[in-house]
């Protein structure tokens, strides 16, 4: 896949590469690969390598940018558009659980 996908017309094949490595748990492979398939575009699916690049990011904690990937499929892709949503959801919420653990933390240490 390394040779054969960027002598193609599309990012397709470099989905499919992060399909492969999501497979691996390999969230950092996933990540580039995604990112990959959207630079070279060209797709058949227009959401499928945002939603893998933002699952790698979520999984990798960066969760801004997991947020922006899954809100370009919310307002550019209608097929995936509610999943995305969901994805979103789900970031927002992990968003502000480490929000208010820090809170948590701050206050805690300002009371020693």
């Amino acid at each position: 896949i390394n040779e054969l996908a960027p002598l193609q017309n599309s990012g397709d094949l470099f989905v499919t590469q992060a399909q492969l490595y999501n497979e691996l748990n390999d969230w950092a492979g996933v990540e580039g690969a995604s990112q990959k398939a959207i630079q070279k575009g060209n797709l058949k699916s227009c959401g499928d390598a945002l939603i893998m690049r933002g699952l790698a990011q979520s999984e990798l904690k960066k969760y801004q940018a997991a947020r922006s990937s899954f809100r370009q499929v919310v307002s550019n892709c209608p097929r995936q558009r509610a999943a995305a949503q969901q994805w979103v959801n789900f970031v927002d919420d992990q968003l502000s659980m480490r929000a208010a653990m820090r809170s948590a933390d701050s206050d805690r240490g300002a009371s020693r």
